[in-house]
């Protein structure tokens, strides 16, 4: 995976998904994490991409997040979201653009 945030590239990582994760699985990692989330909703257009869209809070700050996923899913996608936050967590911070790029390369290689 190789990501971008707000233009500046970020190192490449490799991530091993062993299992699929519920959307019921995030929203529990979300709330362990103190964040509530007044709106989420996902949909797939008919071109095939996945727009996604969010309200979040977390502490005193509040984050909106718009999300536009296109590629298969199995074996590369390309995911860019912009998340403005309020209050701004420093200047000139207050929307942030992230674009990743994710490419399966093969299966994952067993825990030791």
């Amino acid at each position: 995976m190789t990501t971008s945030m707000n233009g500046q590239a970020m190192p490449s990582m490799e991530i091993c998904i062993d299992k699929q994760m519920t959307f019921e699985d995030s929203q529990q990692m979300q709330k362990e994490a103190g964040i509530t989330c007044s709106e989420q909703s996902y949909r797939r257009d008919l071109t095939g991409k996945i727009i996604g869209h969010s309200v979040c809070q977390s502490d005193s700050m509040k984050m909106t997040t718009d999300m536009v996923v296109t590629g298969d899913m199995n074996t590369a996608y390309v995911m860019e979201n912009t998340t403005t936050m309020e209050p701004a967590p420093a200047p000139n911070m207050g929307t942030m653009k992230m674009s990743a790029k994710a490419e399966r390369i093969g299966d994952c290689t067993p825990a030791k």
